[in-house]
């Protein structure tokens, strides 16, 4: 029995298992791409925000990444254009806008939603 990776350079890999030249099975794979580090210059004192009057055992939290808490930062605390934060980030600025669109969605539901937000560091 042996095995064939082939690579289509489209994030596919084909994978075929077979016995003396005949296919036995085959299959293909989405292989994601693997996130590209983004720059981040701010870390926040506080981790976790949470509603006053609230028991934290049954509250549900929403996740902050800390690329969404940069984006956050960048438009609205220091009110850069969108081109400008995605310089300082180092992304595209169609990833901008889709990091910016995340975490807007996300503090959106915690405000409307009485969650929790927790903001997740660095790794």
């Amino acid at each position: 029995m042996f095995f064939y990776l082939l690579n289509f350079n489209f994030g596919y890999i084909f994978i075929m298992r077979g016995d003396k030249g005949r296919a036995i099975r085959s299959q293909i794979i989405f292989m994601a791409r693997p996130k590209i580090r983004r720059r981040i210059q701010f870390q926040p004192k506080v981790l976790i925000f949470k509603p006053e009057g609230t028991s934290p055992a049954r509250l549900q939290t929403v996740k902050l990444a800390d690329d969404e808490l940069e984006a956050l930062r960048l438009k609205y605390v220091e009110g850069w254009e969108q081109t400008q934060c995605a310089r300082a980030m180092q992304v595209s600025q169609s990833t901008f806008q889709r990091i910016l669109q995340s975490a807007n969605e996300k503090v959106s539901q915690a405000l409307v939603q009485g969650k929790a937000i927790k903001l997740l560091g660095s790794k």
